[in-house]
This record gives C-alpha cells, sequence and structure tokens, in this order.
C-alpha cells in the first residue's frame, strides 16, 4: 500500500463541502472546488489503492501526479506521520515573558468638528467601511468634549508608537494642539505623522510649518454622489504646496454610493499626481438594499495569497485592529476610530495605563476570524481581512452579511459566481 502525505508547509482546512490549501513556503492560498475537495480529502486519509477503488485509477494519478510535481508532498510506502509545520515551539510565552506594550497605529482626534459639514458624515444610516482611512467624523450619533491637552497626550510617549494619524474631524481647525501633539509624538515618540484634511484647507503657511516635522498629508477626495465633489478642484493647487515643500502625500477616496465605473474613473484620476498611496473609505446606507463594496472585492478574488507570517499572524491577531488604539476628541481610548467601544479615557484615573495593566485592549487585538460567526468555520479564514467595524455590524445584522463576503460556508458556495478551479486539477 502506498500513501500520499502533505509536506509540513502545507496547510489543509477543510470545510463543510470545500477544502482550501495553505502553500505557506509557496506563498500561496487555494480554493480547492467541490469535485477536487471530495477527491483531495479522501486521498489524505486513504491509501492511493484505496482511492484508485473510489474514484478511478485515471483520476487519482492525475492528482497524485499534480501534487508530486508542485512538491506538495510525497508518496510513502507505509502510513506515516508527517508533523505539520509549527512557527515555534509550542509554549505560549505569556505570562512568562510579556512583550512590551507597543502600538503600530495611533489614531487621535483632536477635534470632531469640520467646516466641510457634509451631509453623509455621521450618519447613523450609514456603516463606515475602512473608515479609519478617511476624515470621517468618529462617534456617530452623539457629540463629545474637545479637551484633549498636550499634557494628556504626553502618558501615551511611555510606549512605542509607529504611526500616528490625526483624524475624526478636522486637525487643522485645531491649530496650535496639533502642532503641540506633533511636537510629542515626533520629538519624544520619534513617531511617523498623518494628518487627514481636505484639499481646500492647505496652505501655504501651515505647509511650512509642517515642513519642520516631516509628516505625511492625507488629502480627502470626494466622489460624485458626496455632493463636495468640487472640492476635487483644490487637489492642484494642494498637492504642488506640499511638494514645493518636500513632503509625502497620500489620498483617501470617499465613496458614498455603490457605483463601480464612478469609482473606478477617480481612482484613474488620482493615479496621474504623486501620492505615496491612495485609501478608500465607503460610507455604506444600510436602508439601501442595492449597497455593496466596490473598493475591496467580496467574491473568489477577496481570497488573498499568504506564507507562514501571514498564516500564523491571522491565527493569533485581529490582522485589522492588533497594535492599534484611538483616542477621541474627550480623551475616550477605543479600539478603532469607529467601534464605540470606551476601553478607558486618558482623563481618567490611569489613564492608557489602565487599559494596558488589565488588556482591555486584547479583546479586540486577539479576535481572529475564528472568532468572528460567520467566519468561523469558513475554510478561507485566513486569507481575508476585513474591516472589523463592519464585521460587527454583521454580526447584530446577519442580513450584511453579503456587504463584506459572497461565500456561504455551510452551503460551500459563491453567491452569483460559477465555482472555479484555482488548482484546474480538472477531476
Amino acid at each position: 500500500m502506498s500513501y500520499f502525505k502533505l509536506y509540513p508547509d502545507i496547510m489543509h482546512h477543510k470545510g463543510n463541502k470545500r477544502g482550501t490549501l495553505y502553500l505557506l513556503g509557496h506563498g500561496r492560498s487555494i480554493h480547492l472546488n467541490s469535485r477536487e475537495s471530495e477527491v483531495f480529502e479522501f486521498l489524505i486519509n486513504h491509501s492511493v489503492e484505496e482511492t484508485e477503488d473510489k474514484v478511478g485509477a485515471g483520476t487519482t494519478r492525475k492528482l497524485v501526479e499534480y501534487l508530486l510535481l508542485n512538491s506538495l508532498g510525497s508518496v510513502y510506502s507505509e502510513n506515516v506521520h508527517v508533523e505539520a509545520y509549527r512557527e515555534n515551539n509550542n509554549f505560549n510565552i505569556e505570562g512568562y515573558f510579556e512583550a512590551p506594550f507597543e502600538l503600530d497605529t495611533l489614531y487621535i482626534q483632536l477635534t470632531d468638528e469640520c467646516f466641510m459639514n457634509c451631509d453623509f458624515c455621521g450618519e447613523n444610516e450609514s456603516i463606515e467601511f475602512q473608515g479609519c482611512n478617511s476624515c470621517a467624523v468618529w462617534n456617530s450619533g452623539y457629540k463629545t468634549k474637545n479637551n484633549l491637552t498636550e499634557q494628556s497626550l504626553m502618558q501615551l510617549t511611555d510606549f512605542k508608537i509607529n504611526n500616528v494619524i490625526f483624524s475624526g474631524g478636522n486637525p487643522l481647525q485645531e491649530w496650535n494642539l496639533l502642532l503641540k501633539a506633533i511636537g510629542v509624538f515626533y520629538n519624544v515618540g520619534n513617531s511617523n505623522i498623518f494628518i487627514h484634511c481636505v484639499p481646500s484647507a492647505i496652505d501655504e503657511s501651515k505647509i511650512k510649518t509642517l515642513s519642520q516635522y516631516n509628516v505625511t498629508i492625507i488629502l480627502n477626495v470626494f466622489d460624485a454622489n458626496s455632493g463636495k465633489e468640487q472640492m476635487n478642484e483644490h487637489l492642484p493647487n494642494a498637492t504642488s504646496l506640499i511638494e514645493e515643500y518636500g513632503l509625502n502625500y497620500q489620498f483617501n477616496l470617499i465613496l458614498t454610493e455603490s457605483n463601480y465605473n464612478s469609482f473606478q474613473l477617480n481612482m484613474n484620476k488620482l493615479d496621474t499626481y504623486n501620492a505615496t498611496q491612495i485609501h478608500c473609505a465607503e460610507l455604506i446606507n444600510i436602508n439601501n438594499s442595492h449597497s455593496f463594496i466596490v473598493s475591496s472585492p467580496t467574491g473568489q478574488d477577496r481570497l488573498e495569497d499568504i506564507d507562514y507570517s501571514q498564516y500564523y499572524y491571522r491565527g493569533r491577531f485581529n490582522a485589522c485592529l492588533n497594535r492599534k488604539l484611538a483616542i477621541c476628541s474627550n480623551g475616550d481610548i477605543q479600539p478603532c476610530p469607529f467601534i464605540n467601544d470606551k476601553l478607558g479615557n486618558l482623563h481618567e484615573e490611569g489613564g492608557i495605563y489602565e487599559v494596558v495593566k488589565h488588556n482591555l485592549h486584547k479583546r479586540y487585538w486577539q479576535r481572529n476570524k475564528s472568532k468572528v460567526s460567520v467566519c468561523s468555520e469558513c475554510e478561507n479564514r485566513f486569507a481575508c481581512v476585513d474591516c472589523t467595524n463592519l464585521e460587527l455590524k454583521i454580526e447584530d445584522n446577519k442580513q450584511l452579511r453579503g456587504l463584506m463576503c459572497s461565500y456561504d460556508p455551510v452551503k460551500s458556495s459563491w453567491k452569483d459566481e460559477e465555482e472555479r478551479s484555482d488548482f484546474n486539477w480538472g477531476l
């Protein structure tokens, strides 16, 4: 008898009817179709000869030859056990050698006010998809008190923070506080600084001052449906000024309608500039049955190719929220600008230290896909990353699920898409 065994770096996750192969050494993710899953599942749990009896000699030979040629495994004369690759020893160091608390990204809302007064901003009928990329006002549904100070922000410099992003309103309207806050994180914490604003808010005096800190300006631009598209006319002047003073800039495209053609047209226009990155944020109207995400795939193309590091990282952490926090203009500490769950407050006793001491952030940082009800049993849960704000809204309202992903892990099918073979085994 002979037996096919996967190599240690090939991970197989079985769903209800289909499976996904994660080729960690190759950096690929393969979603098997129903027939491939059926034959493959039988092969790895039985001998080659038994598989031939079950599905036919020709089909079995074709599959085994493909697996061998593509270095996915080997055939053994005995039913051996192949230990799967593990990133490190099976020992949890948490509680023994605790890693120091640090942030990759800290969002700070100096003010929840903005002269733009966009009708769509902060609406209760909207869900912000990747809203953290935008200048959209936080704290939808309630007004906060703007009482952040340079002193209250200083406590954050006790921790390593790689990137500080000022957003959640128009930070330029709190110019003096903004400069003090930049000084705190740039001079003391050596953080990278990013500032959200609209193109019309850019003037030479401010850019000249900001050039001392080597900040990156994130210019928010608008689609035609927003009613604010005329603000985009200031882009040429704003980008010229920024480039003149040697600063980098990025774009965030705010989308208020599910119109792919409009989205692509705007992206093509933005591509003509020298932005270092283009983000997107979508404000989805939950009362509009025709709303859907246009800036991120929801079908089969949403599955990402991942390697060792991504596979184990996503198995332990939330790829959207890990090592991120948001500070509201009233000092509230949140896991995300748009997840209104107060973990603590900078002005209350203990401040940020209370959050760290009691690990209040870890509930979100460690909320991997296996802890998301609609994704927990899905074979593709390592191959996709989603906006957690949208995930949580879907947890409360399952009818919104199609906004994020069109795959049904129970039926093992993609909505309105033919089942395709990424491997092309032709079984």
